[in-house]
């Protein structure tokens, strides 16, 4: 996968993801992400401060459920209490 490219050449990056990406919780369940923003506000960002296996690669996962309804879900090689913002900044 390109992901594992990009971490071995030390690129930073931070890419939306698939609502239905399996993400490993703490007690070995994988819910589908976009079921971690069932009981979250709108333009409420929810933030993972540790790294998750996402496809076999130690990945940082965040999202927030937009005013349109759509849940914006990224993966990032490093951690950021903002996301979101850095995302927003790069498009």
């Amino acid at each position: 996968m390109w992901c594992s490219y990009l971490l071995r050449k030390k690129i930073d990056f931070r890419i939306p993801i698939k609502q239905n990406t399996l993400l490993p919780k703490a007690a070995g369940e994988k819910p589908k992400a976009w079921k971690l923003f069932a009981f979250t506000a709108t333009a409420e960002a929810l933030v993972f401060e540790k790294p998750r296996t996402i496809w076999g690669l130690p990945l940082y996962f965040s999202g927030m459920r937009l005013e349109t309804g759509e849940d914006l879900l990224l993966v990032a090689t490093t951690f950021s209490a903002t996301p979101i913002h850095l995302y927003q900044i790069t498009l």
